[in-house]
């Protein structure tokens, strides 16, 4: 049987909470977000971690 890492490594990692910011993006596109240090209190208090991703769908 084939390795599935992707598995392996979701039943090791413990994600405690999300946000997600739905964007509308149009010309000149460009997107910005708050800074780690503004974000990560307000919506996880204590947590060291914050990982930013983006996903262009066209």
């Amino acid at each position: 049987m084939a390795a599935d890492v992707l598995s392996d490594v979701l039943k090791t990692v413990r994600l405690t909470g999300a946000a997600f910011f739905s964007v509308e993006a149009g010309e000149p596109w460009v997107a910005e977000q708050p800074v780690r240090e503004m974000v990560l209190p307000k919506i996880l208090p204590g947590a060291e971690h914050l990982i930013s991703y983006h996903v262009v769908t066209e």
